[in-house]
């Protein structure tokens, strides 16, 4: 079969498997967070997905830190935020980001069997630290910000772009082919002095 022939097969399953792996319903959105307070620093990242409320928190990680006497340092050990403090978890690509509700994690301090509950929730007056452990709550005023990593490419969009890069190429090929037959399709037969 001719290369002609098969090309625009070649070329529009090409485009058919562009479509469907870019039509994926949500895409994941990593997000860079840090806050501190008096005494406190925490920075870390969190995944989102698209749902109907906004762009919901699926995973998160970060280190917290006590910034005076003792120092100390601990990951978070939330690999998916809590509902803590009755946090919804959800963040917007505008200013202020969350909600009044927040997002909420845990830290273990000393012992993982005994963490720390943590929501970072939006207040009438800024921002605030809110944590418990056992009996003992503590609430810090801090300053919090969210950005959107850039360039968060899905997996899915490798597909359309080899599928693209190897249709250019055939019509290269193409191309190539039609321009050396009509050379010899058509030779030079006289020669201008």
């Amino acid at each position: 079969m001719k290369l002609n022939r098969i090309f625009p097969l070649v070329l529009g399953c090409c485009s058919a498997v562009g479509v469907i792996a870019s039509a994926s319903p949500a895409h994941a959105l990593t997000w860079s967070w840090s806050y501190s307070g008096a005494g406190v620093a925490a920075s870390g990242s969190f995944t989102t997905t698209t749902t109907s409320s906004g762009q919901l928190i699926t995973a998160i990680s970060g280190t917290r830190t006590r910034t005076t006497a003792p120092l100390s340092t601990f990951a978070i050990t939330s690999t998916a935020p809590t509902t803590f403090n009755s946090a919804d978890n959800i963040v917007s690509g505008t200013f202020p980001h969350l909600t009044t509700r927040g997002f909420s994690f845990r830290v273990p301090i000393g012992s993982v069997f005994a963490p720390w509950n943590v929501n970072i929730r939006r207040t009438a007056t800024g921002w605030e630290e809110f944590r418990t452990r056992g009996g003992s709550t503590a609430i810090t005023a801090v300053n919090f910000s969210a950005t959107p990593i850039p360039f968060n490419i899905p997996g899915g969009a490798t597909i359309p772009s080899v599928g693209g890069l190897f249709a250019l190429g055939l019509m290269r090929k193409m191309k190539k082919k039609i321009a050396s037959n009509t050379c010899i399709a058509n030779p030079v037969t006289k020669v201008v002095s």
